[in-house]
């Protein structure tokens, strides 16, 4: 029998795995090669996991947990070292400061911070890229923001019904 103290506290240690367990579902799913003419258009679904934990459970995973992630996203892209984990420790910092007010937004309205964040996101990744090579500003990162800001308010609905589908059984 759950008491009031100990029910917290196990939602919370599953909150933490299930979190992990979608982190390594987005690399998965960022790992997935799509064609050249369709390759602007895939969502950042590190980045998507990343906001939805940071507004959803802000005291489990934060900017700590996402640097670290960023850092396995770097060594998966073959990216300077510290790129992503910069960029996502921001987005992690920007999400749990802002948690409570984002919560609150309707569906549009956070479609289109989802939609500032990632293109943020996007161009500072563009520029670190830029120092170490000739690479020129492509429009790939106005269109990942685009897909990504679309993808969202599915995205969080499905992640809610799998996250109290799985913290139901834990």
């Amino acid at each position: 029998m759950r008491t009031l103290q100990t029910f917290g506290r196990d939602r919370n240690q599953s909150d933490l795995i299930i979190a992990v367990i979608s982190i390594i579902f987005g690399f998965m799913l960022t790992a997935i090669p799509f064609p050249d003419w369709l390759s602007d258009w895939k969502p950042n679904w590190i980045g998507l996991f990343a906001f939805y934990w940071c507004i959803t459970a802000p005291q489990k995973v934060g900017v700590v947990f996402f640097f670290f992630t960023g850092m396995f996203l770097d060594v998966q892209h073959g990216s300077s070292l510290g790129e992503h984990a910069l960029c996502l420790s921001f987005l992690a910092y920007f999400a749990v400061t802002n948690h409570r007010r984002f919560i609150l937004y309707p569906s549009i309205q956070q479609s289109i911070v989802i939609f500032v964040v990632i293109f943020l996101y996007g161009l500072i990744i563009a520029n670190i890229q830029r120092f170490s090579s000739t690479i020129a500003f492509e429009w790939g990162v106005l269109y990942q923001a685009l897909i990504t800001a679309i993808v969202w308010p599915w995205f969080q609905l499905i992640s809610g019904e799998l996250r109290r589908l799985l913290t139901n059984r834990v």
